[in-house]
């Protein structure tokens, strides 16, 4: 299956030369899989600390438990927050490259869809550190 440069530069505007042009789309194939990675990073921090956080209440509202009812809950609401903030990096070091390209493209850059799926996955992540404040 062959595909043509005219399909994989199809952002890119036609005034740079060739190499140029799919130089671009490479770094900005490249910045999407860092942004994959650091939202695939955050949501196991997040889920990670959720999961941790609603175990251990279990764990205190039990009859025979040892566990103190209230201080447990330092590590799993630092997963999620943690686990926030590396989205939040991950998000503005991606729209600061590609507000870098755009300027090397002589364009604006649009949102992208992994955009939307880091920004659905914030709001998870919220949500998650929320629900580490209601007990079961």
């Amino acid at each position: 299956m062959s595909v043509t440069v005219d399909k994989l530069t199809a952002g890119v505007p036609k005034t740079l030369d060739e190499s140029t042009r799919l130089s671009v789309k490479r770094t900005q194939l490249s910045a999407e899989r860092t942004l994959m990675s650091w939202i695939r990073t955050a949501f196991s921090m997040i889920s990670f600390g959720f999961t941790i956080g609603k175990f251990l209440d279990y764990l205190a509202n039990q009859p025979d438990s040892r566990l103190p009812l209230g201080e447990h809950n330092i590590l799993p609401k630092l997963l999620v927050l943690i686990g926030l903030a590396s989205l939040f990096i991950g998000l503005w070091e991606h729209r600061h490259l590609m507000l870098k390209l755009g300027d090397v493209e002589g364009r604006k850059h649009v949102v992208a869809p992994i955009g939307i799926v880091a920004s659905l996955v914030a709001l998870l992540g919220l949500l998650a550190f929320a629900g580490l404040f209601i007990p079961i």
